[in-house]
């Protein structure tokens, strides 16, 4: 199967951002759409409404995808085919998933399963979520874009070094990065 070019150059200054937004599931030409082929083509920075569509159309999917993974959890708990399951949601709006997790939640409740994650089971250490891990990197993008100083902590600025912090940690550094002390 050959792989349709992104309509960017790989030295795009918003790389960071068009490759997280990629990455989470967000069509290439939906961003075309959103920011406009010149954006994208032209290789300058995007304005704040440009960054501001992208950013919106990655936290969509990420929201999408955190929907879709709970299904698929509890397919598998459930004694049904995770990806199977996750497919055949794609094709359904966000209503119906939800329904169909609440169902599954109240029909593995009547039948003592436990469906809880990892996570859940050992709260300690969640790692940060995509979307945490999405802020992150747009906030450090935008810092590295104006010029901005630190907060009042340092973390890592690559997505594995954030990827590997808890839920928590996260947190925290997104106050830091967004200066709410």
């Amino acid at each position: 199967m050959t792989q349709t070019p992104l309509p960017w150059d790989d030295d795009h200054p918003e790389i960071a951002l068009l490759t997280a937004a990629v990455a989470a599931g967000v069509r290439p030409s939906a961003i075309a759409k959103a920011v406009g082929a010149r954006s994208l083509a032209s290789g300058r920075r995007f304005s704040n409404g440009d960054t501001n569509r992208v950013t919106i159309l990655l936290e969509d999917r990420l929201t999408r995808n955190e929907v879709l993974d709970e299904l698929a959890h509890l397919a598998a708990c459930l004694g049904h085919d995770p990806e199977a399951k996750r497919a055949a949601a794609e094709r359904l709006t966000d209503e119906q998933i939800v329904r169909m997790i609440r169902d599954s939640r109240t029909w593995a409740r009547r039948h003592g399963i436990d469906v809880r994650t990892e996570d859940e089971k050992n709260p300690g250490r969640r790692p940060a979520t995509p979307r945490q891990v999405a802020h992150i990197l747009q906030l450090l993008a935008h810092r590295a874009r104006n010029g901005d100083g630190a907060g009042f902590m340092t973390g890592p600025t690559g997505r594995a070094g954030i990827e590997a912090m808890t839920v928590d940690e996260a947190s925290t550094y997104i106050d830091s990065l967004e200066e709410n002390y």
